[in-house]
């Protein structure tokens, strides 16, 4: 969102505060940083849901060790 290119767009202004929005919303969803192998600046790509049904739940403890909150 950042490149040159696409500040030409004069809907970008919009998208980019639409995005932070979104993203405002999402980042308290997420148990940060559970894949520090990721960039810093990709937030969303180093955490995982806080919260999801038991077969998610239960994937993540049997294949990694990791507990997350199960959902009805």
């Amino acid at each position: 969102m950042n490149t040159p290119e696409l500040q030409e767009f004069s809907g970008m202004v919009v998208f980019r505060t639409r995005v932070e929005i979104i993203d405002a919303r999402f980042r308290p969803l997420l148990i940060p940083d559970v894949f520090p192998k990721f960039d810093e600046g990709r937030w969303w790509a180093r955490g995982l849901v806080r919260y999801a049904r038991w077969k998610l739940v239960s994937e993540l403890w049997e294949s990694f060790g990791v507990e997350i909150t199960e959902v009805g």
